[in-house]
């Protein structure tokens, strides 16, 4: 083989090990990447699992007051119904003072309360100190 031909086999061969060595690299960054999006992925999940399961504690937890408070409103009618003998599903005047009396006599407090996954995400900003979703 002449001498020429010899460089030129050896240039090859270094050109297919500096590609071979390119494409690895390259394979290496995009696995990386992949990693750290699949993690990314199933951070994302676990974030929105939590905030899903705080909501469904709270939604229980409004329907059992909504459930008290709706028992206490009907001994209430009852109880003016007996006082006053006005049936409350013919009067609409008496509807509109008990509303009334029910608007003075709520809590103050309880007008504007944040219920507690308001509470949570208020001061912890989104879970697990993530981006915010919309």
């Amino acid at each position: 083989m002449s001498a020429e031909r010899m460089e030129e086999e050896v240039n090859v061969k270094d050109e297919l090990i500096r590609q071979n060595n390119w494409m690895n690299n390259k394979l290496k960054s995009i696995t990386d990447k992949n990693h750290k999006l699949e993690k990314e992925k199933k951070d994302l999940y676990l974030k929105i699992q939590k905030e899903n399961t705080e909501l469904i504690k709270e939604c229980n937890m409004l329907r059992a007051s909504n459930q008290k408070i709706s028992k206490k409103v009907l001994v209430l009618e009852k109880k003016l119904k007996d006082i006053s003998g006005i049936s409350l599903s013919n009067a609409n005047l008496v509807e509109n003072q008990l509303e009334g009396f029910l608007k003075k006599a709520a809590p103050l407090s309880t007008k504007h309360r944040e219920t507690p996954f308001m509470q949570m995400k208020k001061g912890s900003g989104a879970i697990g100190g993530g981006n915010k979703r919309n």
